[in-house]
C-alpha cells in the first residue's frame, strides 16, 4: 500500500487523464467511420460516446468511496449517452428515409401545362396550332408552338398575346424551357433533359389512342403529352405523362 498520499493522487489523476485521452481517441476514431455514411450519426456517436464514457468513469469513482454526487453524474452520464446515441440514429434514419423519397421534379407540371396550354388556346381561338402531330418539343416546329403558347405573336396565331403557358426555365438545361442566345424559348425538356412529344387526338371527346414507342395509351384528352422518363426509352413505365 502507497503511504504517500499526494503520490497516489498524482498517479490517479494521471490515470484518469489517460483514460480520457483514449476515450476521445475512440470516440473520434469511431465517429470518423461512420461520418462517410451520414454526419448526423457521426455526431451521435461522438457526444454519446463521450456522455456514456462520464457515466462509466463516475461509476469507477463511486466504487472507489468518492462522493455520492458522482452516482448522479454517473446516471446522468449514462442517460446522456444512450440518449445521445438514440438521437444520432434517428437523425440517420430520417436522412435516409428522404434521401429514399425525393422530392417529385417539374416534369409531370410540365407536361400537364402544355396540355392544358393547347386546350386553352383552342378555347379562345376556336381553333389548333397548326403543327404536324406528334411533335417534339425541341424541334423547329415544337419551338415555334412554345412561342406561340408563351404569348409571342410573330406570326404564329397568338394575336392576343395571351400567355396560355407557364413553365419553369430549366436549371442546366434540364426541367424546363431552354432558351438560345438570343434569349428565345427553343425547347421544353424534363427533368433528364429529354424533350417531350406532343399528340393531337383525333377527337374532342372520349378517350383516344396514340402510340408511343412500342406501347398504346389510351387517353382521355383532347392533347397527349410524354417524355421517356429517367430510362430514355419511349412506352415505358417511368415515362412522364400530361393525363
Amino acid at each position: 500500500m502507497d503511504s504517500n498520499p499526494e503520490k497516489g493522487l498524482l498517479k490517479g489523476s494521471k490515470n484518469v487523464g489517460r483514460t480520457w485521452l483514449a476515450g476521445w481517441s475512440a470516440a473520434l476514431g469511431v465517429s470518423a467511420i461512420f461520418a462517410s455514411f451520414a454526419s448526423e450519426l457521426a455526431v451521435g456517436l461522438l457526444f454519446g460516446f463521450l456522455a456514456a464514457l462520464s457515466g462509466v468513469m463516475a461509476r469507477r469513482g463511486l466504487k472507489r468511496g468518492r462522493s455520492r454526487v458522482i452516482a448522479v453524474v454517473s446516471l446522468v452520464g449514462i442517460t446522456l449517452g444512450g440518449l445521445s446515441l438514440a438521437f444520432g440514429m434517428f437523425i440517420n434514419f430520417q436522412a435516409a428515409s428522404i434521401s429514399n423519397h425525393p422530392k417529385p421534379s417539374w416534369s409531370s407540371h410540365h407536361a400537364a401545362a402544355l396540355a392544358s396550354a393547347l386546350e386553352n388556346y383552342e378555347s379562345e381561338y376556336s381553333r389548333s396550332i397548326e403543327y404536324s402531330s406528334p411533335v417534339s418539343t425541341d424541334s423547329p416546329d415544337g419551338a415555334a408552338l412554345l412561342r406561340t403558347l408563351l404569348g409571342d405573336d410573330s406570326g404564329t396565331g397568338n394575336s392576343g398575346g395571351i400567355r396560355f403557358l407557364s413553365v419553369r426555365d430549366a436549371v442546366h438545361g434540364r426541367d424546363g424551357l431552354v432558351y438560345d442566345l438570343d434569349g428565345d424559348p427553343v425547347a421544353l425538356v424534363d427533368k433528364w433533359g429529354r424533350p417531350f412529344t406532343i399528340f393531337k387526338t383525333t377527337s374532342e371527346r372520349g378517350v383516344n389512342q396514340i402510340r408511343y414507342g412500342s406501347k398504346q395509351y389510351m387517353v382521355p384528352e383532347r392533347f397527349a403529352v410524354v417524355s421517356p422518363g429517367s430510362d430514355g426509352k419511349s412506352g415505358t413505365k417511368d415515362d412522364v405523362k400530361s393525363w
